[in-house]
């Protein structure tokens, strides 16, 4: 998915907003504060398209309690994942970039619950991640919608 779709999709604002906010603040020194505006970024798409796809399925009520079982949107916890899987039939913890961003939440982690000092590098390292993580949901959201366009059987 090219950068100018990104930028010219209306249903992420959000996302590009925080990974812009995340790239000034590894700029200004911020690291710390750069690598939680990266997963923060991560955390606020993954919601919005885990809540649009469950609106494009029509499930009534099940709509707004299946968000309410899950315990945040890293999709790090297996029933993120599951719920990820069951809408796109995408296995995110399989991904090539899953090693890599599991290393992503881990540090924003430890920034965020013991403090620890990053590098520009790794904060740079994480906004990458970060617009990985985004295209990966993006390009699943994108073929379960087009695969249920187009009524295929047993889709998501």
């Amino acid at each position: 998915m090219s950068l100018l779709l990104l930028f010219n999709n209306p249903r992420h604002p959000r996302h590009l907003e925080l990974v812009a906010l995340a790239r000034q603040l590894c700029e200004e020194g911020k690291t710390d504060l750069a690598i939680v505006a990266a997963q923060t970024a991560c955390e606020v798409y993954a919601e919005v398209a885990i809540r649009e796809m469950l609106k494009a399925h029509d499930l009534g009520e099940f709509e707004g309690v299946i968000p309410e079982l899950l315990t945040g949107y890293s999709l790090m916890d297996r029933r993120g994942q599951r719920v990820f899987h069951a809408l796109t039939g995408a296995n995110i913890q399989h991904s090539a970039f899953w090693a890599t961003y599991k290393s992503h939440v881990e540090l924003r982690n430890r920034v965020v619950h013991r403090g620890d000092q990053v590098t520009a590098d790794q904060a740079t390292d994480s906004i990458v991640v970060a617009e990985t993580f985004h295209e990966y949901v993006a390009t699943a959201w994108e073929s379960a919608a087009s695969l249920a366009r187009r009524g295929q059987p047993g889709v998501p």
